[in-house]
C-alpha cells in the first residue's frame, strides 16, 4: 500500500516538474516567438517606400507645413469618379474616430482633379486636411500613383513613405499605423502620501 502511495507521489512530482521545467517554458517560447514573426513580418513590409514631400503640394500654408512636421501622416488618394468612393469615405470616419485624439496623428485626403489644386483645413479639424491636386503634384511630393485609387500611404515622423494600402488593407492599415506612434511616456506615480506632504 506504502508503495503505491510513493508510486503515484513520484508520478505526481515528475509531472509537475515536466509541465513546470520543460511544457510551459516551451509555451511561453512558441508564444512570443509567434508574436516577434508577427511583428518583423509588419516591419518588413514597412521598409521606406520613398520621401513624402509636403512643401510641394499646392495651396499648403507655412502654419499648416509646420504643424505636420514630425508627425505620423495618413494620406488618402482618390479620385472623383472612384466606384470605392463611399468605402474610402466610411474608413476615413473611422481613421478619424480611431486616431485623431492623438497629437501624432494627422490625415490628408488627396483628390485628384484637374482643373484648381488647393489645399484646406476640412470640417474645422486640426487633423484632417482635404487637398485637391493635380496628377503630376501628386506624383512629385513622393506618392506613387500606378495604385488603383482610392488608396492610403502611411507617411512616418520622418516623412518616409511606410506602405501602400488598397481599400481591402484596412485591418492592415489600422495595425501598422499604430506600429508606427512613438510610444507614450509612463507616467509617474504619486502616491497618496506624497500629495498629503
Amino acid at each position: 500500500m506504502e508503495e503505491k502511495r510513493s508510486s503515484g507521489r513520484f508520478v505526481v512530482i515528475t509531472l509537475f516538474l515536466l509541465l513546470m521545467l520543460v511544457i510551459l517554458p516551451l509555451g511561453s517560447w512558441y508564444y512570443l516567438k509567434k508574436g516577434s514573426d508577427f511583428r518583423m513580418g509588419n516591419v518588413e513590409e514597412m521598409l521606406s517606400k520613398g520621401d513624402f514631400q509636403l512643401d510641394k503640394m499646392v495651396g499648403v500654408r507655412p502654419m499648416d507645413l509646420d504643424s505636420m512636421m514630425g508627425k505620423s501622416l495618413l494620406v488618402g488618394v482618390m479620385q472623383s469618379e472612384d466606384e470605392q468612393g463611399e468605402t474610402f469615405r466610411d474608413q476615413l470616419g473611422n481613421l478619424l474616430d480611431q486616431f485623431s485624439s492623438s497629437k501624432e496623428f494627422k490625415l490628408i485626403q488627396i483628390e485628384k482633379v484637374e482643373g484648381e489644386e488647393s489645399f484646406q483645413l476640412a470640417h474645422h479639424t486640426e487633423n484632417y486636411w482635404v487637398a485637391k491636386q493635380s496628377k503630376p503634384t501628386i506624383e512629385s511630393i513622393g506618392i506613387d500613383f500606378n495604385q488603383s485609387t482610392p488608396f492610403w500611404a502611411l507617411v512616418d515622423m520622418k516623412g518616409q513613405i511606410r506602405n501602400y494600402y488598397s481599400m481591402d488593407d484596412f485591418e492592415k492599415l489600422v495595425l501598422q499605423t499604430a506600429m508606427i506612434f512613438p510610444l507614450k511616456k509612463r507616467e509617474t506615480v504619486t502616491l497618496k502620501r506624497d500629495l498629503e506632504k
